[in-house]
This record gives C-alpha cells, sequence and structure tokens, in this order.
C-alpha cells in the first residue's frame, strides 16, 4: 500500500463521519442494555416480589383472623401467590427479551465495527463494492425497525430500537401488581361489606 493512496473514508466522508457516530451510538446502547437488565431484575425482584410475599404471609399468619372477621383467606392467598408468580414470570420474560435484544446490539454493533473497518481501508474497487453492499444492508435494516411485528420475523435483523420492553414481561408485570391490588381489594371489601 502506497501513501499516496487515499483510504476509502477520505473519499465517502459523509459514511465516515456517519460511521463513526452510530458505532459510538451502537456501543453505548448495548452497554445500557445490559444495565437495564440488571436494574430491572433487581428492582422487579425486591419489589413485586416483596409486595406480593409480605401480603401472602401476612395472610397466612392471620388466617384465624381473617376467618373471623367473614374474609374467605384462601381467596387473598390465591391473589398474592398469583402475584408472586406472575412477577417471576415477569422477570424471566424481561430477561430473555433483553438476551435477545442485546444479541441484536451486538450483531448491529459488529456490522458497523466491520463498516468502519472498510472505511479504514485503501480506496479499491473491492472497498467500495464492500461498502455498498454494506450500505444496502445497513437501509434494509433501517426499513425493519424493532416492532413486536420483528418477533413474527425474526430471520430479518432490524435496526435496534431503545423502545423494547417484552409485552409478555409488561403484562405479568402488571398481572402481578393487579394481583395484589384483587387480593387487597378483596379483603378490604369484605371488612366493610360490600
Amino acid at each position: 500500500m502506497s501513501n499516496s493512496e487515499p483510504l476509502l473514508k477520505d473519499i465517502h466522508r459523509f459514511n465516515d463521519s456517519m460511521n463513526a457516530m452510530e458505532l459510538v451510538t451502537a456501543d453505548r446502547r448495548f452497554e445500557q442494555l445490559i444495565d437495564r437488565r440488571e436494574r430491572i431484575i433487581e428492582r422487579s425482584r425486591f419489589g413485586l416480589l416483596a409486595l406480593n410475599g409480605a401480603s401472602l404471609v401476612g395472610a397466612l399468619a392471620n388466617l384465624a383472623a381473617l376467618r373471623e372477621l367473614g374474609v374467605d383467606p384462601r381467596i387473598a392467598i390465591g391473589f398474592f401467590a398469583t402475584g408472586m408468580v406472575a412477577g417471576l414470570l415477569s422477570i424471566a420474560f424481561e430477561i430473555n427479551h433483553l438476551a435477545y435484544r442485546a444479541g441484536q446490539s451486538m450483531a448491529h454493533l459488529s456490522h458497523l465495527r466491520l463498516m468502519r473497518a472498510n472505511l479504514d481501508r485503501t480506496a479499491t474497487e473491492e472497498a467500495h463494492e464492500l461498502l455498498g453492499t454494506q450500505l444496502e444492508e445497513l437501509g434494509a435494516r433501517s426499513d425493519r425497525r424493532w416492532t413486536n411485528d420483528a418477533l413474527k420475523d425474526a430471520a430479518k435483523p432490524a435496526l435496534p430500537n431503545d423502545f423494547t420492553y417484552s409485552p409478555a414481561a409488561l403484562y405479568t408485570f402488571h398481572g402481578s401488581g393487579g394481583a395484589w391490588i384483587g387480593g387487597a381489594v378483596y379483603i378490604l371489601s369484605t371488612l366493610i361489606g360490600l
């Protein structure tokens, strides 16, 4: 390689700049996904499970008192136990979803790194052709932004999108909170005679 031959990035300055910015963003996004997974696991476990677990233990510890007040403890226990199961399922669904998303982000990051390496090459016809192919692939991926429909065709890669909560995890998370509310409302409504 001679010093007089231009690098591909010197000819394609716009692509070079866009790739440099996108590479930094993809690196950060990947790190954020890993951090987010850890925060969600910790907060969910100690939040929903503690709330439903404490309520379940409270209902179990006061079986006789609940019966005396006219509350069927089996119903309250059922609500709180269901809330605990739903909370655990929510965590499991989100872990699986984030693992998939981390893999998708890693694939995107790898694609950008390969493009970066190509832009740092000498501007040969082969490098131009490869850049064209890489840009076409990136364009096709940008047409398939991450949505729930992407789950139906997971073989087609899409660009990462930061709004990526697992619908199943959200439903079970809310179900866990709803189960706790159901148990609490059942006990309170029975106590006040509704």
